[in-house]
């Protein structure tokens, strides 16, 4: 089913798509991987962790990590659970503590690099993992936590093994957290030697600020943009197939294709815009996925999935 909330083709998304990273932004924390060495990640009792520090308030809304699949080539698609946690003292060292925020069963955009690591099961190909959170998660100065635990393939049997990557000197924390239970219960921490950090990107939000209101079957909804480019140019794009992620040149979406085109919004000196529209009855029980995307200042909001009472 096609919602057809504002009457216009396909969002040109599609023509925009390209091969990129996930954001053309610097990342927050920036662990590339060097190839070197890795550590399981998840099987059926088994969880890794990755920590590090915030020293200025942050809003991380997407996130790119590395590894493969314990058995060459068992690799796409597959689901993953993210877990941000506060930082904890444990009797093994400190650990990952209290869950802030968590994304159950999300997918990621999955791409070979073409370019192999080694691991206890032997040399495997290396793939680059890319996801845009289903919402922003805000941070003030401490350390925190990362756990990535894969449920999918890993709930018939298959590992996913998760490369490690040298410290971010910046925002990094020395060494990483592991658990023999899914998701970590009991915590180790790793003894420092080499690379004991895990490969991780997180990007902070730069684009513009995104809400909706009153998306309510037979009610008006009002859409607001606010941060964006002064005079600029906003689209507001939705889907009602999924949360994506879909590669753009403006970086990840979390619309899945076909993206509509909900509307086109002329920002105001401050750079803020706001549209309101009438919501089909039948839209009711309809998630929709949205997301916008400052055409002037080339950059993407933080994505929404709304559920249309």
């Amino acid at each position: 089913m096609t919602l057809r909330l504002f009457p216009s083709s396909v969002l040109a998304f599609s023509a925009l798509a390209m091969t990129s990273s996930l954001s053309a932004q610097a990342p927050f924390l920036d662990q590339q991987p060097t190839q070197l060495d890795s550590r399981s990640a998840h099987d059926t009792f088994f969880a890794t962790a990755d920590n590090f520090t915030v020293s200025a308030a942050v809003d991380i809304n997407s996130m790119t990590w590395w590894g493969s699949w314990a058995v060459a080539g068992a690799v796409v698609p597959d689901s993953f659970d993210i877990y941000f946690h506060q930082d904890s003292a444990g009797p093994f060292g400190q650990q990952p503590g209290t869950v802030l925020a968590s994304f159950l069963g999300v997918t990621p955009s999955i791409a070979a690099t073409g370019l192999s690591f080694p691991s206890f099961a032997g040399p495997l190909p290396e793939y680059q993992l890319d996801l845009p959170l289903p919402s922003t998660v805000s941070l003030n100065p401490g350390v925190y936590w990362v756990q990535i635990v894969c449920t999918g393939s890993s709930g018939s049997g298959e590992e996913f093994v998760w490369e490690m990557a040298p410290q971010d000197l910046i925002n990094g924390a020395s060494c990483m957290a592991w658990s023999l239970d899914t998701p970590g219960l009991t915590w180790f921490s790793c003894t420092p030697f080499g690379e004991t950090d895990m490969s991780l990107q997180l990007f902070e939000s730069s684009g513009p600020s995104y809400s909706a209101t009153g998306l309510v079957g037979g009610g008006t909804a009002v859409f607001d943009v606010s941060s964006a480019t002064p005079f600029g140019t906003v689209f507001l794009g939705y889907s009602v197939t999924g949360p994506g992620p879909t590669s753009t040149a403006f970086g990840m979406v979390a619309m899945s294709p076909p993206i509509q085109l909900l509307q086109a919004l002329a920002m105001d000196v401050s750079g803020a815009g706001t549209w309101s529209t009438l919501v089909p009855p039948s839209a009711s029980g309809l998630t929709l996925y949205t997301q916008a995307v400052d055409i002037t200042g080339g950059s993407l909001s933080n994505p929404l999935a709304v559920t249309i009472l």
